[in-house]
């Protein structure tokens, strides 16, 4: 008798245990799945000249139950690859209103992009170019940009370190605003007058992004600099949604 119920109870644990094991085993299949996809999606979308490795997750707390609605509350990516403009840079973004029915729909978008000391010379060597600048040393310390650059003066080699700030400005537009310089020139004297605004730069951000995103801040964390930016409407995952860039 008390063989039977041993027996009996421990059938009992067993159907316990499967009815919780069984939907938790399908609940993170799911999450894979629809990962995997999500991440295999977002990458045959990147625009021509744009290259990355993206890993997804889902955000919502079930998500067999969002994929019975057909709707997922959100989509997390990342990629710590993203190539653009001959730089890299690291993108996180959170997708919200995920409509999963064909094409896949992004209701609300919203992320960061993160480009290191190394990637942003990279980027602000061509733009300065352009502007007419040779630049190099840059440093992302305190908040701030720091570059040196130079000009003949008197006929000697003026170095030029540039503090500056960077702000958002409309557009798609950064501003790299040039506020404190500080002169070098050997034997020459330093205190030759020059216009912090010779040595400010502008980088049109749109031009990487696609036309759908609108860049919403900017700002240096450590030796990094953050942009942040989100969607202006919604949109498709269909791969023309990300082959129009934007432009200043």
């Amino acid at each position: 008798m008390a063989r039977r119920r041993r027996i009996r109870g421990l059938g009992w644990w067993i159907a316990l245990v499967a009815i919780i094991v069984v939907p938790l085993s399908a609940e993170f299949a799911a999450r894979g799945v629809v990962g995997h996809v999500a991440a295999s999606e977002t990458e045959k979308a990147l625009p021509e000249g744009v290259a990355a490795e993206v890993s997804a997750s889902t955000t919502g707390w079930c998500v067999l139950c969002e994929l019975i609605g057909g709707e997922l509350s959100g989509l997390r990516l990342e990629s710590d690859s993203l190539t653009f403009g001959g730089a890299t840079g690291a993108v996180a973004l959170e997708a919200r209103q995920v409509d999963l029915e064909q094409p896949i729909a992004v209701g609300a978008l919203d992320g960061t992009l993160t480009i290191d000391e190394a990637q942003l010379n990279t980027l602000l060597q061509e733009v300065a170019a352009e502007s007419g600048l040779s630049i190099d040393d840059v440093r992302l310390q305190d908040g701030r940009l720091g570059y040196a650059t130079s000009f003949s003066a008197f006929g000697a080699e003026v170095r030029v370190d540039v503090s500056a700030s960077v702000r958002v400005q409309s557009g798609g537009r950064l501003q790299i605003l040039a506020e404190d310089l500080s002169l070098s020139a050997g034997s020459v004297g330093t205190d030759i007058p020059v216009d912090p605004e010779r040595f400010s730069l502008q980088i049109c951000a749109a031009q990487y992004l696609p036309e759908m995103l609108q860049i919403t801040s900017v700002s240096v964390v450590e030796d990094r600099l953050e942009i942040g930016y989100r969607a202006d409407r919604a949109f498709t995952l269909a791969a023309e949604s990300f082959q129009t860039l934007g432009a200043c």
